[in-house]
């Protein structure tokens, strides 16, 4: 039996009897009116069902049960997909049905039947290219969205699942092995800074074909395969870092209860300056920061871009990020050949930073010791006073919630950078910090899921 029977039996009752009418040549315009009305009954309900439980897993994370909230959002979800693709299936029937019995329609109403089919493709077409890059009107493989959905899912759980990549590699290390052989090739120390600024340009463009082919290969297997949607899932899942940045997060907040050393150890991990001159506050300061930052860089934008894009779209932004992390330095070696790189990055995040500093304000409503009032203020004023053109949308707001100050100057291996404070609070920061920082992460990180969940029904439940 269906999970969902009873709605799928009602479902194709709705449908028989208007397909009979069609059939029979009478009174088009009144069931189709009748159908928008059970339509819009139904949305309703489904409306209700997803406000309650958005409810029940507010109140979750408010009362600090982010585990049962957790659950609860996968239990929302799965319900809501399941109903809706069980009845997608039964529209999909009536419309192949339709398409092949349209014939003898139109003889009996040619111009009321023409316009209507005519409205229904268009309307299609349109909606399908809402979200993706149009492959997505295939009705072989599983929906993108879908596979962002589950991917976020598994990336929470799973982390960086280094196991998965014991034999083959990580697909980030097969794109920096990319750059750092074309680095190594074209960019030498003999050649004008023109020539290497050229040259650099042209290894940009170079790998974000190579990855942005390589990602529209996979999706379209993904899309024209039964089977095919796997490797899709494996690669959105390898780029997003969610789990792994609160797992490198973590480690420096127990290091720093143990001793300064092992915070230092822990924190070279995800910072790019030398942190051994750094004392336990700088430390501390340094992990929240990289969990601001990286917010962007690891979840907000590759899912952003993924939603507008599909794979390519993420992959050509992972190639870019990578990119930037690798020869993106304003240094001697790197300033010209890596220019191009970090201009492009900064453009590609200029929209994903403003969203994610917009979901840690909100995410701070469910977390009783942030306020979100601050947070908001804090981005407004602090933000754009940052080094960064998007660093500072991601490391104000959390400042600001958690009623600390961030950034500010930083010392690193070549030069010392004078930067602008970001919040108000204090800066001497503490491994306690950490660990509310890391709460609100969380919390921003379920906020991002329900959007994309959101979007996964809008899509879902459109009719094709």
């Amino acid at each position: 039996a269906h999970p969902n029977g009873h709605r799928v039996h009602d479902l194709h009752e709705s449908l028989g009897q208007l397909f009979e009418g069609l059939a029979n040549g009478g009174g088009l315009s009144g069931r189709i009116a009748i159908r928008r009305c059970h339509l819009r009954r139904r949305l309703d309900l489904f409306l209700w069902r997803v406000a309650d439980g958005v409810w029940c897993i507010a109140h979750d994370v408010w009362r600090r049960r982010i585990g049962h909230a957790f659950a609860e959002f996968i239990r929302l979800i799965a319900e809501q997909i399941l109903r809706i693709v069980g009845e997608r299936i039964l529209i999909r029937d009536f419309q192949v049905l339709f398409s092949v019995s349209h014939t003898e329609l139109i003889r009996k109403n040619p111009l009321k039947i023409r316009t209507l089919l005519l409205t229904a493709r268009a309307s299609h077409r349109h909606s399908r290219r809402m979200f993706s890059f149009g492959m997505a009107e295939s009705v072989t493989g599983m929906d993108p969205m879908v596979l962002l959905l589950l991917a976020l899912l598994l990336d929470a759980y799973l982390g960086d699942a280094q196991f998965l990549f014991r034999f083959t590699g990580h697909p980030v290390a097969w794109i920096g092995n990319l750059i750092g052989f074309l680095d190594t090739k074209l960019n030498r120390e003999k050649r004008s800074q023109l020539d290497r600024t050229i040259r650099g340009a042209l290894v940009t463009v170079f790998v974000i074909t190579v990855a942005g082919g390589i990602g529209y290969g996979i999706a379209w297997v993904s899309l024209t395969h039964p089977w095919g949607w796997p490797f899709e899932l494996f690669i959105i899942m390898a780029l997003l870092a969610g789990r792994g940045l609160y797992d490198h997060v973590k480690a420096v907040a127990t290091g720093l209860e143990d001793n300064i050393e092992a915070g230092r150890s822990a924190v070279r991990h995800i910072v790019g300056r030398d942190p051994s001159e750094l004392d336990e506050h700088g430390v501390a300061r340094a992990a929240i920061e990289s969990a601001a930052e990286n917010f962007n860089d690891g979840v907000i934008a590759p899912v952003f871009w993924y939603v507008l894009f599909g794979l390519p779209g993420l992959c050509i932004y992972k190639a870019v990020n990578t990119m930037d992390s690798m020869i993106g330095y304003k240094n001697k070696r790197y300033k010209a050949f890596g220019m191009a790189a970090a201009r492009l990055d900064d453009v590609l995040n200029i929209i994903p930073s403003r969203l994610a500093g917009l979901f840690i304000v909100f995410a701070a409503v469910f977390v009783p010791t942030a306020n979100p009032g601050r947070a908001l203020k804090a981005m407004l004023r602090d933000a754009p006073k940052h080094g960064s053109m998007t660093a500072g949308w991601t490391e104000a707001p959390l400042a600001g919630a958690l009623d600390l100050a961030l950034a500010g100057p930083r010392k690193y291996a070549d030069k010392v950078i004078d930067g602008a404070w970001m919040g108000d609070g204090k800066a001497r920061v503490t491994p306690k910090d950490i660990h509310l920082a890391l709460y609100l992460y969380v919390a921003a990180n379920l906020v991002n899921a329900a959007f994309v969940a959101c979007l996964t029904l809008v899509r879902i439940g459109m009719p094709s």
